[in-house]
């Protein structure tokens, strides 16, 4: 279940008496592998290991040098020192914005062939980089023809608003060259996860497609193969999101995929796979 943020004030036991909490809206990324605890201090439990470049929501800035984020819809703390701040990065590319905080507004995709990202708000200024079709990115301010935009690399710049469609709701992302699977609820990042798509030979298609069923206990069945899954979602013919037991855990986000990678679909690890199968919708 989800709430809108507006609406709480982060006064549970969670956070600890003694501490001054104020409130900062931002992402930051870890710059190492950090551990995610319970209170601010390295006396309190470990809620879990975050891997370095793991993205956090900041929800608030503690007076001992701690931060308190949102990871996985779970709140906890971790040294700021250890941590990249977004914002900072987006007021030094555009210091004129002088803005303090870092308030994403939507999730958008090209829908067009090609897509440039570039320096300044004109088809005139430098461009930074190429968007492929599909390819998302998030909005941090629009205008009526333009949008600001923070890619999935976390690097900024601009792009023209016509070829660009805006999602919602909960929805889910493969890029494929990445091998990675994002899931959000509208502009939060609900799970990040290395996956194996479809070989060189049976790639996985590109596209924006719906799922259209979710079942469990199945087998998937084709030329040469008859596999067990226990979580299944098919989104385009034959293609699907499920858990892949047959894989290690070291091979999910590897290059293995382009010679020993699925049939199309999108194989999984099974506790992200288990979330996304809780969490999305038919259609």
């Amino acid at each position: 279940y989800y709430v809108n943020n507006d609406y709480i004030e982060y006064t549970d036991k969670q956070v600890e008496d003694g501490y001054v909490h104020t409130p900062k809206n931002d992402i930051v990324l870890t710059n190492t592998d950090l551990n995610f605890r319970t209170a601010p201090t390295t006396d309190a439990k470990k809620i879990d290991t975050l891997e370095e470049n793991t993205e956090l929501r900041q929800i608030a800035v503690v007076d001992n040098g701690w931060i308190l984020v949102s990871y996985n819809g779970t709140l906890g703390y971790v040294k700021a020192s250890y941590t990249t701040s977004l914002l900072d990065k987006l007021n030094s590319t555009y210091p004129g914005l002088n803005l303090t905080e870092l308030d994403v507004e939507s999730v958008i995709y090209n829908n067009a062939t090609k897509l440039n990202l570039r320096q300044e708000p004109s088809t005139d200024s430098t461009i930074l980089g190429e968007f492929e079709r599909y390819e998302t990115m998030r909005t941090i301010q629009s205008t009526d023809e333009w949008s600001l935009v923070m890619t999935n690399d976390y690097n900024f710049g601009y792009v023209f608003k016509e070829y660009t469609r805006e999602l919602d709701g909960i929805f889910i992302t493969v890029d494929k060259s990445e091998q990675r699977l994002t899931m959000y609820n509208n502009d939060e990042v609900l799970i990040k996860t290395p996956v194996t798509t479809g070989k060189d030979s049976t790639p996985s298609d590109t596209g924006y497609f719906s799922i259209y069923s979710k079942e469990r206990d199945r087998y998937l069945t084709g030329p040469g193969y008859r596999s067990f899954v226990k979580y299944w979602m098919p989104y385009n013919g034959g293609e699907g999101i499920h858990d892949a037991s047959w894989r290690s855990d070291s091979e999910f986000g590897t290059e293995i995929y382009h010679t020993s990678g699925s049939h199309g679909c999108i194989n999984t690890p099974l506790e992200e796979v288990i979330q996304i199968y809780n969490n999305v919708k038919v259609g």
